[in-house]
């Protein structure tokens, strides 16, 4: 006989999605104390970014604590119970059941043996619940999401249900359910766009050019996969042809399932959408074919890597050839406060494509990310989206399509930047002036010297030959 029952478990080929649920955790540990006939008193859970949870209850006879890796399908069970009543191999079964674990691995361990216990000091039944205790499970738990990314950390409360899930080729899709936002699509565990702010985004980056490009026909889109900037850009009547050009299936039909109000223009008849790699895309395209191009692709500081070709400047060469001679090119553009280096390297190369006197960014805060979120604006001819914008146009488009954000005065605050930050964006440009100087140098320099070997060489030529 013994005071207390330990058992420790390694579960093995879990379901992930399980396991990096804080609600499916704590729903499979109360179900394991009913079946323990064990009580509940009170209990923690806790996140961790990227994955992982850790979760205790704390019970009149002991504990059940759960550690989770989800990215190994593991996780770990410590269940302590004691008195005669409480079996905690009952609790176990079902908490194995609900993590889906495939294999684990299990041992007990007597805890206070009482033959070797003076018996003067036994109490019999010193830790048998009281029976008001053992009734009752009284709790309300708050489950949140936490985005951590760069210097900014977004922390949304959610329901703690996991809506949708999927594994695609190229990235990791979710959808949780948010109480202040609705509804959060994330891609590789990132915040994409959240039901209650995706409109700041999509209308911000999609009217400004709009405006200012002086007869807009064809767009073309790289990723947007969601729809909602395409939904923007075909509120114009005059666009003729929208192409979407998104790698991944996945966040098209995500979107289609989840996100309706943004997925609206996938029917759209000047709507063409194209799955396919749009780099491939741009580079087989024909010359001068779209005034406008959104690059509306994953954040280059998603750590991932996929997303830098979009951020070279090869596809940025062919963005520009494929523009017609007032195109305009559109980037989100990180933030150049939370990634400056990133921030800085993308419009270096933005200023040796299109010329550091054609790029400029507006910016825009977005709620859901507790960030600021920039975005480039790089033209072919000398149109600038604060000289260039006609007022009477912003305000009737605004009228029209009953625009929630973008406005005149919203557009003209979206380029302008604090005194600081104006500072930063011409060191930025000095630097593009001072790179292109040095090219410019090096190439006469390698110049010079091939001419004066041919010269030498002519030389010795001529000698020989006399």
């Amino acid at each position: 006989m013994a005071l207390g029952r330990h058992i420790l478990v390694e579960f093995y080929d879990c379901s992930d999605d399980i396991i990096n649920s804080s609600k499916a955790i704590e729903e499979a540990m109360i179900e394991g104390v009913k079946a323990s006939k064990t009580t509940f008193l009170n209990s923690t859970l806790h996140d961790f970014f990227p994955y992982g949870i850790s979760a205790v209850i704390v019970l009149a006879e002991s504990h059940i604590a759960i550690h989770t890796y989800p990215e190994y399908g593991f996780a770990s069970l410590d269940f302590y119970t004691c008195g005669e009543v409480a079996n905690p191999w009952a609790g176990f079964e079902i908490i194995a059941k609900h993590l889906q674990a495939k294999n684990y691995s299990i041992m007990e361990v007597k805890r206070g043996l009482k033959s070797l216990l003076p018996p003067e000091l036994a109490v019999s039944n010193a830790t048998e619940p009281k029976e008001e205790v053992a009734s009752q499970i009284p709790f309300k738990r708050m489950h949140f999401f936490m985005d951590k990314f760069g210097i900014t950390t977004s922390i949304l409360q959610t329901t703690g249900e996991l809506l949708h899930h999927v594994k695609s080729p190229f990235q990791d899709i979710k959808v949780l359910t948010t109480i202040s936002f609705g509804k959060i699509l994330l891609i590789d565990n990132i915040i994409q766009i959240s039901e209650s702010d995706e409109f700041i985004y999509h209308e911000i980056m999609a009217h400004p050019p709009l405006v200012i490009h002086p007869n807009p026909k064809k767009v073309l889109i790289i990723g947007g996969g969601d729809g909602a900037l395409a939904r923007e850009i075909l509120k114009h009547d005059n666009i003729e042809k929208v192409v979407l050009v998104d790698i991944d299936k996945e966040v098209v039909e995500t979107s289609k399932k989840f996100f309706p109000s943004c997925s609206v223009s996938f029917g759209h008849p000047k709507f063409e959408l194209i799955i396919g790699d749009g780099i491939d895309y741009v580079k087989k395209a024909q010359d001068e074919q779209f005034d406008i191009i959104y690059n509306d692709s994953t954040d280059d500081n998603s750590g991932t890597g996929a997303c830098e070709p979009l951020f070279s400047i090869e596809f940025m060469n062919n963005c520009k050839r494929i523009l017609t001679k007032d195109g305009i090119m559109v980037t989100q553009a990180e933030c150049i406060e939370g990634f400056p280096k990133s921030f800085a390297s993308c419009f270096k190369k933005y200023g040796k494509v299109f010329g550091k006197d054609n790029i400029t960014f507006g910016s825009v805060e977005m709620p859901s990310w507790n960030s600021q979120q920039a975005f480039s604006f790089c033209t072919k001819s000398n149109l600038h989206p604060i000289r260039d914008v006609n007022k009477e146009k912003a305000e009737a488009i605004c009228k029209k399509m009953d625009l929630k954000y973008y406005s005149y005065k919203i557009h003209r605050a979206f380029y302008t930047h604090p005194r600081y930050i104006r500072k930063l964006f011409e060191d930025i440009k000095k630097a593009i002036e001072q790179e292109i100087g040095a090219a410019i140098a090096h190439k006469s320099q390698l110049r010079s010297s091939c001419l004066s070997y041919y010269c030498l060489g002519m030389l010795n030529f001529s000698i020989k030959m006399s």
